[in-house]
Formats: structure tokens, C-alpha cells, sequence
């Protein structure tokens, strides 16, 4: 589990063969080619028949009905079927918003009735302008010096026409004029009519559409290749007859790029990054714990020359699920739901590790609820089997916030032990182990405080282990030489800066009691819906059993549905902020090899 050793691949050949070996090395999958300044707009124009086939497919995909799905013998025309279906969606959408505006227009008129305003020459020159009139600001019409004609009234308006060359102003009568527009009531039902019609012919459009789901399908990898294949073109750098192409590859991969440039004939170059240089990051870690590298990548990557916390998150957001869902119970639940929902998971990559992940989170779960001695709410007697292996009590405060506030230290210790590991060769690494050594002196001066251990750690282990560490933290924060008085100045601000994490530090080790108030929460809501159950059932006569299930029924499926939701949304945040924020120096970005969708 490690973030994957990179090397520079700079490849040189001629002009005419640089197809075939673009197509080798796509092939081979290997290489994430370094982009050059213009590659943004070409990559967007590389890519523009891509994203119309996705989205077309979207659009067949959701369409209410589907007709029967077929592959066809010959290929079919795709970018015909592509246009058509992109069409009918944007001819959809434009028929859609003339719905809403015709109904908000009818909806205006409806009060006033049908009729059609007369052209101006008709009128002499004159205008209609429509008014609704609030039956308590009538007065506003009786002062108006204009011509006027009231055509109805009902409960809540007057309706007035005013006749006038030009429209009367705020200041002659401030009210929102009524748009009656050209077209009259019935013109308007019959084009809203008309366009419904048009609705119901597009739907069996997209219908008849459907038909070729199957095809789109199966082109987008090809096409998608096409396209990468494509825009590869505009990586490399066409030089009179040769070009040149650079991209990162894995060391280990050597052997076979030298096999690729005797096979072409083309000359290449590896060497290692330069230090200004920032390769991409290539996660790699055993099956077992690659969901840890989903989770990773889910909120930031990792810099090349910093660590992999894969296998950290993988163990981490089990642990963390586990203590916040704290019932045996519940974890047996989800474990019958993977169980059922376990083929869904085989269809990918991503699927299988992710199941993998969660048959971690379901098994954490279940010891970590075998051992506080919580089945829905319920505690097995002491002198039974599951009794004897009650090693907790959740509702002991005092233990459980002990137990929050370790892990959170242990988590942020081993944060700080990783990025120690990368700065092995600088002095920074003696600012990393003073980051541990205050934590770990600061968690031994409080358990000693409330009397965990014993007060040797609150008179000298726990302050020497804090001093000693902030100080290393104050000196060693930053690895700048000291050439003259600017630059200790600069490396003495530098250290207090880093001194202000202190209080960083605090918040986040307090931010994991958060395991402790979940848990607890959740076994307290189990228990609560056990007991008015129980209530409900000895005391309503008939149907007392009927709403105690109910109860029961409802109850735990909130507190079930609360338990998952907490934990994998706080698991998440505990890792990807207060550990990350630690754990990770620096923002990296993502190999992404130029390969065949495809295979």
C-alpha cells in the first residue's frame, strides 16, 4: 500500500508514425500524458461527440416507456440517431417552457374573458391598457385624469380598461398593468392545445428512439477511444518530421516501453521527477483494503511525495462506523442487507471494493456491538454467553469518552507519524514527532488528571512530553536554512505559526467525542422504543401486541436508518477533515491512464 514510483517517459519519433504508436501505447495502458497550454480547448472539442452520446443515451434511458432492445446486424447510423435524440429533447424543452407560458397566460385572462385587443389604427392611435384594481384602492381610478370603463367586478378587484395614446404612468395610476397581448383567451387554448399535441408526438418520438439503447451502448467505449486517441494527438509536439510526446509511467513498467520503442522505432527517454516537478498519484494498495483509495480520492488526492493513507481510512471508517451504529443487532441487519444486495456490487471494480469495504464496516460492527452488549436495544443477561463477552458498558461516561478521546489522539498521532515518514530525510521530521509527543503527553496528563493513570504522568511524564514536543514543533516546523538574521526571524514566525495549531489540535481531538454521543444516542433511542413498546403492550387491551410491533417496527427503522446515516457521514468527515487536515501536506491530482475503455 503505497502511492506508485513514477518516471518521466519522453518519447521521440517520426511524424508518419505517430498514429501507430499512440495506438500502442493506449493499448498498453500505461502512460497519463503531460498536457501541453492549448490542450484545454482541444480537449473540449475532442470530446464534444463523447458527451453528445452520453447524453443522448441519458435521454433514451429516461424515457417513461422503452421499446424492445436489439443489436443490429449492421452498424447503425449513430450520429443520425444522436442527433435525432438530442433534437427531441431540445424540442421537448422548448415545448415544455411554451406549456408554462401559455398557462400563466391563461390564467391572467381567464378573470377578464374572451377577447382580442384592436390595433392601434383601428383605435385612432389610442391604446387599451387592462388594470386589476384592488376593491380598496379605488379611489386611485376616481382621480384619474384619463377615459376609463369598468368591465366587472368580483370579490376581490375592479376591472378597468384605460383608454390613452400612451400608457399611463406609475405616477397617474401605480398599479402593475394586466398583458392581455395580441392573442385572445380561445387563440390561446387552441395553441395550448396544440402544443400538448406536439408533447405526445415528441414522447413517441423518444419512444421509437428507444429502440436503439442497446447500440449507443455499446459504441460509447469505442467512441471514447476514438476521442482519447484523438486528443493524444494534440499531447504531442510535431517537430519538422519527428514529434515528441512526454508522459509519467510507473518505474516498474520499463520493460515494456523498451519492448514499445524497438517495436516502433522510436527513441525514448526515462529519468526521475525533478523536484519542481509534480507527477500525478498512483494509488496501489492489496484488494482487500482498495476501497481505503476510493474513500482517499472521494475529497482530495494525495501529493506524490507524500503518503497513501488508504489502508488507514479503509480500518479507520470501519472502526468509526462501528462505534457510532454500537449494536450487534443493527450491524446483523446490514450485514443481511450486503448479503442480499451482494450481486449488485459484482458488475465493477469500484462494486467489488466497495462490498469489500462494507463486509469490513458490517464485521467491526458486530464485535464492536457483541462487546458493549446491545441486540436492538436489548442487553443480554450477565450470566450468559453473550453476557460474558459484554466488555463495555455505553452508558459508562466515564470510559466511553476515554475511549472517543483515545482513538481521536491515536488517529491524529498516526497522522503525524506518516508525515514524520516523509520528511525521514529532513529535519521536519523532528517537528512531526513533536506534533506526537504532544499529543500523546497531553492524553497522558488528562487520564492521569481524572485518575486513569497514575499521577507520575500529571506532575512529569505528560508536561515534559508537551513542552518537549511543542518546543521540537516550534523549532523544527520549518526545514529553511538559516543563512543570517532575516532568515531565523522568518524561521521564528514560521514556528509560532505552527504553535497556533495547538488549538486545532484541541478541537479536533474533542471533535471524536462525537463517536461517543452517536453511539450512546442511538442505543438510548433502541432502548426508548423497547420501553414504550413493552408500555404499550401491557397496558392497551386488545390491540396492545398490534402497535407495540408498530412501535417497534417504526421505531428501530428510523433509529436504524439515523445509526447508518451517522456513521458513514461522520466516519467520513472524522477522516477526510480532522485526519486529513494532518495527515496530507499538500493536494495532488490523479494518474489517469491513456487506455482502451473498453477492455
Amino acid at each position: 500500500m503505497s502511492i506508485v514510483p513514477l518516471v518521466k517517459l519522453t518519447l521521440v519519433g517520426r511524424v508518419g508514425d505517430k498514429h501507430e504508436v499512440l495506438q500502442r501505447l493506449q493499448q498498453m495502458g500505461l502512460a497519463h500524458l503531460v498536457e501541453t497550454a492549448t490542450d484545454e480547448a482541444r480537449s473540449a472539442e475532442a470530446g464534444e461527440g463523447v458527451r453528445s452520446l452520453r447524453e443522448a443515451l441519458a435521454w433514451l434511458l429516461g424515457s417513461p416507456r422503452l421499446r424492445h432492445h436489439y443489436l443490429p446486424r449492421k452498424n447503425p447510423d449513430l450520429k443520425k440517431i444522436v442527433d435525432l435524440s438530442l433534437e427531441n429533447k431540445q424540442h421537448r424543452r422548448e415545448a415544455r417552457d411554451r406549456v408554462e407560458v401559455l398557462k400563466k397566460r391563461i390564467k391572467s385572462l381567464q378573470s377578464w374573458g374572451n377577447f382580442r385587443i384592436p390595433d392601434a389604427e383601428c383605435l385612432g392611435g389610442y391604446g387599451l391598457w387592462l388594470y386589476r384594481v384592488p376593491l380598496a384602492r379605488w379611489s386611485l381610478v376616481e382621480s384619474l385624469d384619463l377615459a376609463w370603463v369598468k368591465l366587472k367586478q368580483d370579490l376581490r378587484f375592479h376591472y378597468l380598461v384605460v383608454i390613452s395614446e400612451e400608457r399611463p404612468t406609475r405616477e397617474q395610476l401605480p398599479l402593475p398593468i394586466s398583458w392581455a397581448g395580441p392573442l385572445s383567451l380561445s387563440d390561446l387554448l387552441d395553441e395550448l392545445d396544440a402544443v400538448e399535441v406536439e408533447l405526445e408526438e415528441l414522447a413517441a418520438q423518444r419512444y421509437k428512439l428507444s429502440h436503439w439503447i442497446p447500440s449507443l451502448a455499446r459504441s460509447i467505449a469505442s467512441i471514447e477511444d476514438d476521442a482519447d486517441l484523438e486528443l493524444a494527438q494534440y499531447h504531442c509536439q510535431d517537430l519538422d518530421q519527428l514529434f515528441l510526446l512526454e508522459a509519467w509511467v510507473p518505474a516498474r513498467d520499463e520493460p515494456a516501453l523498451q519492448s514499445l520503442a524497438e517495436e516502433t522505432q522510436v527513441a525514448m527517454l526515462l529519468r526521475d521527477p525533478e523536484p519542481q516537478e509534480q507527477p500525478p498519484t498512483l494509488l496501489e494498495n492489496p484488494d482487500v483494503v482498495a476501497a481505503g483509495s476510493d474513500v482517499v480520492g472521494f475529497f482530495q488526492v494525495p501529493g506524490y511525495r507524500t503518503w497513501d493513507p488508504s489502508a488507514m481510512m479503509f480500518v479507520s471508517f470501519s472502526l468509526f462506523f462501528a462505534m457510532i451504529l454500537a449494536d450487534a443487532g443493527y450491524a446483523l441487519l446490514c450485514g443481511l442487507l450486503l448479503f442480499l444486495f451482494r450481486r449488485r456490487f459484482a458488475d465493477s471494480a469500484t462494486g467489488q471494493r466497495l462490498l469489500r469495504l462494507g463486509i469490513s464496516m458490517v464485521g467491526a460492527a458486530l464485535l464492536f456491538g457483541v462487546m458493549v452488549g446491545s441486540y436492538f436495544g436489548l442487553t443480554p443477561s450477565p450470566g450468559s454467553l453473550l453476557g460474558h463477552l459484554k466488555v463495555m458498558d455505553i452508558n459508562d461516561f466515564h470510559a466511553m469518552m476515554q475511549l472517543s478521546i483515545s482513538v481521536g489522539v491515536f488517529h491524529l498521532v498516526v497522522a503525524h507519524s506518516m508525515v514524520a515518514w516523509t520528511h525521514r530525510h529532513s529535519l521536519r521530521v523532528l517537528g512531526s514527532l513533536g506534533w506526537v509527543a504532544a499529543l500523546l503527553g497531553s492524553l497522558a496528563t488528562w487520564m492521569a488528571y481524572i485518575g486513569t493513570l497514575p499521577v507520575l504522568f500529571l506532575d512529569l511524564v505528560g508536561p515534559a512530553l508537551i513542552g518537549g514536543g511543542l518546543l521540537l514543533v516550534f523549532l523544527f516546523h520549518s526545514d529553511q536554512a538559516v543563512h543570517g538574521v532575516g532568515d531565523l526571524f522568518k524561521r521564528g514566525l514560521s514556528g509560532l505559526q505552527a504553535l497556533y495549531g495547538v488549538s486545532r489540535a484541541f478541537g479536533d481531538v474533542l471533535s471524536y467525542m462525537r463517536l461517543f454521543a452517536l453511539g450512546l444516542s442511538s442505543a438510548s433511542l433502541a432502548v426508548t422504543f423497547n420501553n414504550l413498546a413493552r408500555q404499550v403492550h401491557e397496558n392497551v387491551e386488545g390491540g396492545g401486541l398490534i402497535l407495540a410491533f408498530l412501535i417497534i417496527l417504526a421505531g428501530h427503522g428510523l433509529n436504524f436508518v439515523l445509526a447508518i446515516m451517522g456513521g458513514v457521514i461522520h466516519g467520513l468527515r472524522l477522516n477526510l477533515l480532522e485526519f486529513n487536515n494532518w495527515a496530507i501536506e499538500g493536494e495532488g491530482y490523479p494518474f489517469r491512464p491513456f487506455r482502451k475503455r473498453g477492455d
